[in-house]
């Protein structure tokens, strides 16, 4: 009797869909929303997803499955994008490849691709990061303070400020990467990079370069080998310099608080999959807040900052987010700014100045 249930539903669900037209199902396929225990993902999904469903299933709200199509229109959109309102492609990780979106009752949502949980579009977090996002493991409890648009958590500080690094033997934009080090060394004299043999196989942390799917990094130091991907063709030093800035800790300038008080953000003309990236980080969760001092406004000028024209838009002749004022942010990746530098300051060595 269940079965016969079961089969009548989907039979009607079957008749819902073929019955609307092209649009019609796309307004449909956004609008729903799959629950945990309804949801016909955790029947056919992957390993992975299914052990992230079972793992967070009393902290997660809903699930959502889109075909992730974003590198295929950015590039194809991209000349439609003035170039004196936006020079750099936003980086991404996996961006040809399917995705679910997992949003959680805290209010923070993550990408699950293949083996891989994604944040903010080119942050890969191990479980630890997934655990404080979800709220199974309090702020409190693991003594995680708010600094800036970086993770104040000591267990992700690169002990004694100390990075190394290596390439896979593959890996082509050595000299990008070299280049990055140095402007970050240059913005932050307490930080010493390392340049490891490509078959140094010594069991410190360190940084492993090479060449994925898209440009991503780890969130802090992680313990032990932990990856940065520079996309092969489209990855430049600027693009190094940003994932570094993750890998030391921070998130994107544009999410942090206080978003709403100095950027308009137009959600209408955001890509329903790329909407996750803009949402304001508040204090509930781990990371978050400000640059110096504490409350200061958005560094547009930021390594880590999001342009206002890009490929994240429905229509790329219109803005995702302006500023306040009605100005338009020309995000750069040429040099890590006085307010980064401030931000990883203030988290390595406990002072702004």
């Amino acid at each position: 009797m269940e079965k016969k249930k079961v089969f009548c539903v989907w039979v009607s669900l079957l008749l819902i869909f073929t019955s609307c037209s092209s649009d019609e199902l796309g307004e449909v396929k956004q609008k729903k929303d799959f629950t945990p225990q309804h949801s016909a993902l955790a029947e056919h999904a992957d390993s992975y997803l299914s052990k992230i469903i079972g793992k967070y299933k009393n902290e997660i709200d809903t699930i959502y499955h889109y075909e992730e199509d974003m590198y295929v229109s950015q590039r194809s959109k991209s000349e439609n994008i003035d170039r004196t309102k936006n020079s750099i492609e936003i980086e991404m990780a996996f961006p040809s490849q399917r995705k679910t979106e997992v949003l959680f009752k805290t209010g923070e949502s993550i990408d699950v691709c293949d083996t891989s949980c994604i944040y903010q579009g080119d942050i890969i977090l191990s479980e630890r990061d997934i655990d404080i996002l979800a709220g199974v493991t309090p702020i409190e409890e693991e003594g995680i303070q708010l600094r800036g648009a970086l993770l104040n958590y000591s267990k992700y500080k690169w002990k004694d400020g100390i990075i190394r690094y290596q390439f896979q033997s593959d890996f082509i934009l050595r000299t990008e990467v070299r280049e990055a080090t140095q402007e970050w060394k240059r913005a932050c004299p307490f930080l010493t990079f390392i340049e490891l043999p490509d078959n140094d196989k010594s069991k410190v942390d360190k940084i492993l370069f090479f060449h994925g799917d898209g440009s991503f990094s780890k969130l802090g130091r992680q313990g032990g080998t932990q990856k940065i991907s520079l996309d092969r063709k489209n990855a430049t030093a600027g693009t190094a310099m940003h994932e570094i800035g993750h890998a030391l800790g921070m998130i994107h300038e544009h999410c942090r608080f206080p978003q709403h008080i100095s950027l308009s953000i137009y959600w209408d003309n955001i890509k329903y999959s790329r909407k996750k990236n803009y949402r304001e980080v508040r204090d509930r969760i781990l990371i978050g807040a400000v640059t110096e001092p504490i409350g200061s406004p958005i560094d547009f000028n930021s390594v880590m900052m999001y342009p206002s024209y890009s490929g994240d838009a429905i229509d790329t002749y219109k803005p995702v987010m302006l500023k306040k004022d009605g100005g338009v942010i020309i995000a750069q990746r040429d040099y890590v700014s006085s307010g980064d530098a401030s931000t990883v300051r203030l988290f390595y060595t406990g002072s702004i100045f």
